[in-house]
């Protein structure tokens, strides 16, 4: 009886496509974790129990590993030291200050967090794993296009009948507009990553989910996730595009045409879109929004709240409680993790802090030096991508407990850790 020899049929791209489409339970379980926390973190009641959900698998999922230590390695990852030693210095600032209803939600989200960036990088070790949930995340933009499309169309009505003057103003009107425009710009990230990484014809396919995240982020509004598109077709060209242009000069000049082109339609699409006035606002020097005022009150808030005590800061969660003595609303965030951690956490929490993000690009640095195969240099190279664009997110918003970023981050963490082991 004759037999099919699979591995014949399977073209040698470098992947291994078969772990890549059947992927074992663990990577699965992350990547529902993945999948879930995109599609729902900006749904406050949904969110919370899908979260705990996925959350609870893994966890349960990790608990033999650890017992019994059937995982072959079990770590506390070197590049993320510095991210769990922020989290026991926010929970001593917890357990010794007075706390509220709102900083135990807080802790336990931070908590919670920290938990799972801890099982993915364990879990996460391979290429092919981490590419799977590149794969999942760059499909969650269809799922949310689908799950806001009636947002989008009201959005796009109410805005265009203000080009005729028949509407007032909506900026932000898909959910939460900076939280949609985040999953959105992620999903752009994971889908160029698996583009550049695959050599086979489907990867054009991948292209597709492209499309919805670019709708979803004009149509939310938010300029972070405007400027951000700019940026990240920006860092891919340096990162990866001018170095794969063949060296005659045809070749150069017509890929260089091509990217200035998308370059610039991406720009004049930013500009013609119902809310690319909010960009050019930020170009008036005589303009200022109320918004604007507003978060610049709670930098001066945060500044002041640091330079009173600038080692440790106020204590975890405590410019909510104290911005109103400093000249801000009570209750409010300070729209940055970097100001709001200088006043609750002062100069080592900063430190400490923005030092995972120096350790992780460190380490991918260190990994890229070492020779490495095509496809390990482009996902790495797209890392470095990804911490300036989560760095870029740190100043216009508070990220520190983010339920998308810090994992994903965890999972390169445990890439690279494999990497230098076995190079």
């Amino acid at each position: 009886m004759p037999t099919v020899n699979f591995r014949v049929l399977l073209p040698k791209y470098g992947i291994n496509l078969t772990s890549f489409f059947i992927p074992d339970l663990k990577t699965i379980l992350v990547g529902f974790y993945f999948f879930s926390s995109a599609i729902f973190s900006y749904w406050q009641e949904s969110e919370t129990r899908v979260f705990f959900y996925s959350s609870a698998l893994l966890v349960l999922f990790y608990i033999p590993h650890f017992i019994k230590k059937i995982h072959p390695v079990i770590e506390i990852n070197q590049y993320l030291k510095t991210y769990y030693i922020f989290f026991i210095l926010c929970g001593i600032s917890y357990i010794y200050l007075p706390s509220s209803d709102t900083d135990t939600h807080a802790i336990i989200s931070l908590m919670k967090i920290t938990v799972i960036t801890f099982i993915v990088s364990n879990f996460i070790k391979s290429r092919n794993e981490l590419l799977f949930v590149f794969f999942i995340i760059s499909c969650s933009s269809l799922v949310l296009y689908n799950i806001n499309q009636e947002q989008i169309l009201v959005s796009r009505y109410l805005t265009s009948m203000n080009y005729r003057g028949g509407a007032a103003r909506l900026a932000g009107t898909i959910g939460n507009a900076n939280e949609m425009a985040m999953i959105s710009i992620v999903s752009i990230w994971a889908s160029l990553c698996l583009y550049c990484v695959f050599r086979s014809k489907l990867k054009y396919l991948i292209l597709f989910n492209i499309v919805p995240s670019m709708v979803i982020i004009f149509m939310s509004g938010s300029r972070k996730g405007l400027l951000s598109v700019v940026f990240l077709f920006l860092m891919v060209y340096y990162f990866h595009i001018r170095h794969t242009i063949k060296k005659d000069i045809i070749h150069k000049v017509l890929i260089t045409s091509f990217f200035v082109m998308l370059f610039s339609l991406t720009i004049v699409s930013i500009a013609r879109s119902p809310f690319g006035d909010r960009l050019m606002n930020l170009v008036k020097l005589n303009y200022t929004s109320d918004s604007d005022v507003e978060r610049i009150g709670f930098a001066k808030s945060a500044v002041l709240m640091f330079a009173e005590s600038p080692f440790c800061g106020k204590g975890f969660n405590q410019f909510r409680h104290l911005s109103h003595i400093y000249g801000s609303k009570e209750g409010s965030y300070a729209h940055s993790t970097f100001f709001e951690l200088l006043a609750d956490n002062g100069f080592i929490g900063v430190c400490l802090y923005f030092g995972t993000f120096l350790m992780i690009l460190i380490g991918i640095k260190r990994t890229l030096a070492i020779d490495q195969s095509k496809e390990d240099a482009v996902v790495l190279k797209f890392g470095i991508i990804l911490i300036i664009l989560v760095l870029f997110y740190n100043f216009f918003a508070v990220m520190y407990g983010h339920k998308l970023f810090w994992p994903l981050l965890a999972a390169y963490a445990g890439y690279i850790s494999r990497l230098n082991k076995f190079s």
